[in-house]
């Protein structure tokens, strides 16, 4: 299947489909996560993200525990 995406891009699109997973289900550090999903560190992580959905994890982290929290 053609995706229009280079080989490159669809393999961090499913590392940061998978950060974005724990994210939301676990409470590890960010460097954790980033390092279990195949980042080089938490800024390539970062970056990625904003690659992706346009903001940092940093954000989904605060999301995701404040509607834990409601």
């Amino acid at each position: 299947m053609a995706t229009g995406q280079s080989p490159a891009r669809v393999v961090e699109r499913l590392r940061v489909e998978a950060a974005h997973a724990m994210i939301v289900a676990s409470r590890h550090l960010l460097d954790t996560i980033a390092a279990e999903t195949g980042f080089a560190d938490r800024e390539w992580m970062r970056r990625a993200f904003l690659r992706i959905h346009g903001q940092p994890p940093q954000h989904l982290r605060r999301t995701s525990r404040d509607l834990a929290a409601a």
